[in-house]
């Protein structure tokens, strides 16, 4: 790579996954607070309880209210994602609304992913000492050149799989076929993805400081 290079080797990997990521966690948050918030003013039989085979939980007796603040909150997570997870202490902040997100019927699968983005989110324009040790330095620029087409691959898995619950209610819902081709499949091999991309991001972000000097 030279170092008057295109679009994807001038941007922050760290802040584009914190980013993106966010605010696809954050949809599919919005997503959950709407399918209770439609339950109407119905106390749930638990504090704890499942939507769509995904755990949640709330400190509000009313599906209403909870869905109510599960939206608000994941519009929040959203926002902030987009606009300030770059700034100072952006991440910190990021992972805070991901604890608030958790008291009012967030999946608690998808709070998980928010707190691991928020940690990504942590380590925008850092020195990366840790990953420097971890990644072969010989290693950097040919997974540099991965990152990009990982990232839009497991940017893309990740939205089919939020998406399933849309896509297999107009199959008539609880379609087992839809739900394995959409939600079990994609999650299961994006896991691997993400996890490759995570790599090869921060592998990106090291070949930039490098460049910078």
């Amino acid at each position: 790579m030279s170092e008057s290079t295109g679009f994807w080797e001038k941007i922050s990997a760290a802040g584009t996954m914190a980013s993106v990521f966010g605010v696809l966690a954050g949809l599919s948050n919005i997503q959950f607070g709407f399918i209770e918030a439609v339950k109407g003013n119905i106390r749930p039989d638990s504090f704890m309880f499942k939507l769509y085979n995904q755990p949640a939980l709330t400190v509000i007796p009313s599906y209403l209210l909870t869905g109510i603040l599960g939206i608000g909150f994941g519009i929040l997570f959203i926002i902030w994602s987009i606009g300030f997870v770059k700034r100072e202490n952006g991440g910190v902040v990021m992972i805070l609304i991901a604890v608030l997100q958790m008291l009012f019927g967030a999946s608690l699968i998808r709070i998980s992913q928010e707190i691991i983005f928020g940690v990504i989110g942590t380590r925008i324009n850092k020195p990366l000492r840790w990953w420097r040790k971890a990644i072969p330095s010989d290693s950097v620029i040919y997974l540099t050149k991965l990152w990009a087409p990982s990232f839009i691959i497991c940017s893309f898995l990740y939205l089919v799989h939020i998406s399933a619950i849309e896509i297999e209610s107009f199959f008539g819902g609880n379609n087992r076929t839809v739900n394995l081709i959409l939600m079990i499949i994609p999650s299961y091999f994006n896991l691997f993805l993400f996890i490759f991309t995570l790599i090869s991001g921060f592998a990106h972000d090291i070949w930039k400081q490098r460049v910078k000097g």
